[in-house]
């Protein structure tokens, strides 16, 4: 269920389409020195950087009986679709990545129908099938190439949506109630270790004398200063006070922000784009309609 907005919640709405439409990018320009894998590490180990004082000043506050799904959540939520995007981006634009991102809300619904019980209906479900229609429609228009390597691609992010679908929904079931700081700076303190970790395995520290490292680097870190840690706890708080599908209606107006981005790097952007975009959100829409 939607809760009341108020003026404070539509500043942090706003602020969410800004960061988040301008992630993808920020991880196409870390792409320009660094793999995929390398971008979803340094996003994720920054973000335990700037999250961990807080972490460490209210530790005791934290309901351990929650931590499981503050984990779970962390890596549907950011860990997992951190290395799904950037894969996915080596391959197709930031544009279309932003694009695809729209789908979470329709997933948020699917995985509240299937695993929690929300009540579905004919418009529900209809809306589901059409945002999918939109989606094919932009994977197939988009793959210029002929073969399926795009197609896979683009698989990715829309994997990495479910997945937001599934972390939008424990939170909603299991974590009201909990600090939207804690929670997130609880998964990122589980994350981060690893991801520093096996970042130092790769050929990360050589990469760092090429040209561009550094402004590679800045990219990847604000990325995951602004784009994963301020950005994740301020998402946390929207879906708590809001509900799961509010919340997931950022991904509504980051396509823009998305397109904008792309259109100054010189991506090519069509008028399928923005057609597929309309029945995206003509899906979420219908979904949105049904009682």
């Amino acid at each position: 269920m939607t809760k009341k907005l108020s003026p404070f919640h539509l500043i942090i709405y706003l602020v969410l389409v800004l960061i988040w439409g301008s992630s993808f990018i920020l991880m196409k320009k870390g792409l320009i020195v660094f793999t995929s894998g390398q971008v979803a590490a340094i996003r994720l180990t920054t973000a335990c950087l700037v999250l961990l004082p807080f972490l460490l000043l209210r530790l005791n506050e934290v309901e351990k009986k929650k931590v499981v799904y503050m984990i779970l959540m962390g890596l549907t939520g950011s860990g997992i679709p951190a290395f799904l995007f950037t894969e996915a981006e080596t391959e197709v634009s930031s544009s279309l990545a932003g694009i695809l991102n729209a789908l979470t809300p329709l997933f948020v619904l699917f995985i509240g129908m299937i695993f929690y019980k929300m009540k579905s209906s004919a418009l529900k479900i209809t809306g589901i099938l059409v945002g999918f229609g939109g989606s094919v429609m932009l994977i197939i228009f988009n793959n210029e190439s002929g073969e399926n390597s795009n197609v896979f691609y683009a698989t990715l992010i829309i994997i990495a949506t479910f997945l937001y679908g599934l972390s939008n929904n424990i939170i909603i079931k299991y974590l009201q109630g909990c600090s939207p700081v804690l929670m997130t700076a609880t998964a990122m303190a589980f994350m981060g270790p690893f991801a520093f970790t096996w970042l130092m395995t790769t050929d990360f520290l050589p990469r760092l004398k090429m040209d561009g490292a550094l402004y590679s680097l800045s990219s990847c870190m604000i990325l995951g200063a602004f784009g994963t840690s301020i950005a994740l706890v301020m998402y946390n708080y929207l879906i708590q006070t809001t509900g799961a599908l509010f919340g997931s209606t950022v991904t509504y107006l980051m396509p823009l922000v998305a397109l904008g981005w792309g259109v100054a790097d010189g991506e090519p952007i069509g008028l399928i784009d923005f057609f597929a975009l309309a029945i995206i959100l003509l899906g979420v829409y219908l979904v949105r309609r049904s009682k």
